[in-house]
């Protein structure tokens, strides 16, 4: 049990680290950040999967388009609430701006639209 906890978390971070390198290598070759994290989050879907199954957790039985399907139902039910997260976050903050704060702290949160122009582009006005 202890190697399959070792070799999962090492999978863990090669998963992470091939996360944020094709993020990096999309959107330094001009694609959208949106698109550029869908692709980066395959890529980590696809590679980890793999390492897991021949390599933490070999000789479990079942097909692999069954465990390929369970397995991305759990990885996108993992991603689908921190991304709900972020997005109410943002609107939050909007409607905290627009109606709710005083002038001095609403100037300082972030504006709504400055998340639709991509992370390099944000900047608290």
């Amino acid at each position: 049990m202890t190697g399959e906890a070792v070799r999962f978390g090492i999978v863990g971070l090669i998963q992470n680290a091939l996360n944020v390198a094709v993020f990096a290598l999309a959107t330094g070759a001009g694609v959208h950040y949106r698109i550029a994290a869908v692709l980066a989050a395959l890529a980590a879907l696809v590679v980890s999967f793999a390492f897991n199954r021949a390599w933490t957790f070999p000789g479990r039985g079942g097909p692999v388009h069954h465990q390929g399907a369970r397995y991305a139902l759990v990885f996108g039910s993992a991603v689908a609430p921190s991304q709900e997260r972020s997005q109410a976050g943002r609107l939050v903050a909007a409607s905290w701006k627009a109606n709710a704060l005083p002038p001095p702290v609403a100037s300082r949160l972030p504006s709504a639209s400055a998340s639709l122009h991509g992370p390099s582009q944000c900047r608290l006005r």
